[in-house]
């Protein structure tokens, strides 16, 4: 297996224009304009459509890391996969809701707002709203989600620089929408900066309870300025805190409830389950398990 070969589609040509030799012509400017992209380099969006390509069965990436002295050398397949953004169930042992957020994409606000409807429908009395492991996301998909658990109240503070500042608020939704019982934010090392400003913004705004372990610490702004030759600058421009709880930047957000991730099934979702109950008023020897799960259609 070799490293990827930024000349094969030149070569390529090559190999064409001896069966044409008439376009000797049109295949130099060809060739070219290809020895200038290899030069000048391409976007990033299109370095993924090459190796993702159909021929592709490995490729070699060098990753530089600080902290490594010299470069990482991996060997991936590529895959074409799709994440569904959210994923929900109702535990029917607990009549209790079950939200997972996979990813903060352009689909998982009104994904989440369905799933909240409808478990609202099936008369759950709590929610336990999963953001383990989910990292990134913008500002305003972290606003949407918000919508229906912290509608028009507060969800950060942003700093910029210069001393400047501003509140973001949730907008407001519908009564059929909104959702007013008791949450349980399931969290872990691999929570950061949208979803631990969403974990934050739900402990502040609507009591919610942290279960888990502590979050990674990282409620930067970034925003990635794209230039001219197709590269992109990644630029961190602020900082999202907490309205009410201490900064956590580089530090994490403490949990109410810590609970490792190891032992048999899942230990953590079982004790969300089991505080969950109790902030609903659910008898807690009712919610020793977390009961039959039955999925819903986000």
């Amino acid at each position: 297996m070799l490293p990827y070969n930024p000349y094969r589609k030149a070569e390529e040509m090559v190999k064409e224009s001896m069966k044409k030799p008439a376009q000797k012509t049109q295949l130099k400017k060809t060739i070219d304009a290809e020895a200038e992209r290899i030069k000048t380099g391409i976007p990033i969006l299109e370095a993924e459509s090459l190796l993702v390509s159909e021929d592709t069965k490995e490729v070699e990436l060098s990753v530089v890391r600080k902290g490594s002295p010299r470069p990482i050398k991996l060997k991936i397949t590529p895959r074409s996969f799709s994440v569904v953004p959210v994923t929900s169930a109702l535990i029917e042992k607990d009549n209790l809701g079950y939200v997972k957020i996979n990813c903060f994409s352009t689909a998982a606000a009104e994904q989440f707002r369905n799933a909240v409807r409808e478990l609202k429908s099936k008369g759950a009395k709590g929610l336990v709203l999963d953001l383990r492991n989910l990292a990134g996301g913008t500002i305003d998909t972290a606003v949407e989600i918000a919508r229906p658990i912290l509608p028009g109240r507060p969800l950060a503070v942003e700093r910029l620089s210069r001393g400047r500042k501003s509140t973001i608020k949730a907008p407001e939704c519908s009564p059929e929408d909104a959702w007013r019982g008791p949450i349980v934010a399931l969290v872990n090392t691999g929570t950061a900066r949208m979803a631990e400003v969403l974990a934050a913004a739900l402990r502040d705004g609507a009591s919610a309870k942290l279960v888990g372990e502590k979050t990674y610490g990282d409620c930067s702004v970034v925003t990635i300025l794209e230039q001219r030759d197709g590269s992109a600058v990644s630029m961190t421009t602020g900082v999202c805190v907490p309205v009410r709880s201490a900064d956590y930047q580089g530090k994490g957000l403490a949990v109410d409830v810590n609970v490792g991730s190891a032992g048999s099934g899942d230990p953590q979702l079982k004790e969300a389950v089991k505080v969950l109950a109790a902030m609903a008023g659910v008898p807690t020897a009712r919610s020793e398990s977390s009961g039959r799960m039955t999925r819903g259609r986000s």
